[in-house]
């Protein structure tokens, strides 16, 4: 059964006529507002299904640039690091944590820059990065590392750039630079002209292109440890040609396709958590 979507903030119904109008009168305009919305996640209530894992941890603060960052401790044990996707927070991976710390292992959860409990209100690849960055100096490498969305793509840019991961677990992660734009600028009823322009507003602002910041680019070349790759076939927010172009990429990582979860339940599901487990668990691969 499908469950329900959280609630959008009610601004995100105008923008649709928003953008109709400035693409006539200003795309360069339209391209900059796409930017800005690009970069602000939503901070949705928190379910009480996550709560008791709230409760159950030991929440310290980090520093990562301006903002405070929110790290999560449960357990005892080897070292498992849990990142959220955008607008998301560390507690949606709770059944899975909670099966990791069952298993003896510690888990560190994130909340990203601007995300859950840590401070900001906008947020990118560049901070999610910052904040793995600084946790790995704090507390060292992980024997695993375990992303959701854009946290499981940011996994590869981290060992890429240094951070001693040994296995790495993605799950639902976007791949392909012009369709994560072009999908969320579909959902704000933004047109290919907003999205030219918000390629060059993020070109202007970050003095590369977005290209260098997905997961196809970190990949290249693989990483040398165990990859598993987790898809959903009927995931909306970034649909099975993502996974698709990531394992192509990986062609020795395991890739394991699941039907009927879409974008977030895919957390919750006990097969999903069962090969997840199993993978972090397994001393062969």
């Amino acid at each position: 059964m499908a469950t329900k979507k959280p609630a959008v903030p009610k601004a995100m119904e105008y923008l649709p006529k928003v953008f109709s109008i400035l693409e006539k009168i200003s795309p360069i305009l339209a391209g900059k507002l796409a930017l800005k919305l690009f970069l602000k996640p939503i901070r949705f209530q928190t379910p009480n299904r996550e709560k008791e894992a709230i409760e159950q941890a030991k929440i310290i603060n980090i520093s990562v640039e301006k903002y405070d960052v929110a790290i999560y401790e449960w357990g005892d044990g080897p070292a498992v690091w849990v990142y959220h996707g955008w607008s998301g927070r560390a507690t949606q991976l709770y059944e899975i944590t909670r099966e990791l710390v069952k298993n003896g292992y510690k888990v560190y959860g994130i909340d990203a820059p601007g995300h859950g409990k840590s401070t900001g209100n906008e947020s990118s690849v560049l901070l999610y990065e910052s904040a793995l960055q600084e946790l790995s100096r704090i507390k060292g490498s992980p024997a695993a590392y375990i992303g959701h969305s854009l946290g499981g793509a940011v996994g590869f840019l981290a060992y890429k750039n240094g951070i001693e991961i040994k296995k790495l677990v993605s799950i639902g992660a976007p791949s392909v630079s012009d369709a994560i734009m072009k999908e969320a600028l579909n959902k704000i009823g933004a047109g290919d002209i907003t999205f030219q322009n918000l390629k060059k507003a993020f070109l202007k602002k970050f003095k590369e292109p977005f290209d260098n910041y997905t997961a196809l680019n970190w990949v290249d070349p693989p990483p040398e440890v165990p990859v598993l790759i987790i898809h959903d076939k009927d995931d909306r927010d970034a649909p099975i040609h993502h996974g698709e172009a990531l394992a192509k990429a990986l062609p020795k990582a395991d890739f394991f396709i699941t039907a009927g979860l879409g974008h977030n339940r895919i957390l919750r599901d006990k097969t999903v958590i069962e090969k997840v487990l199993s993978f972090v668990k397994d001393e062969t691969n």
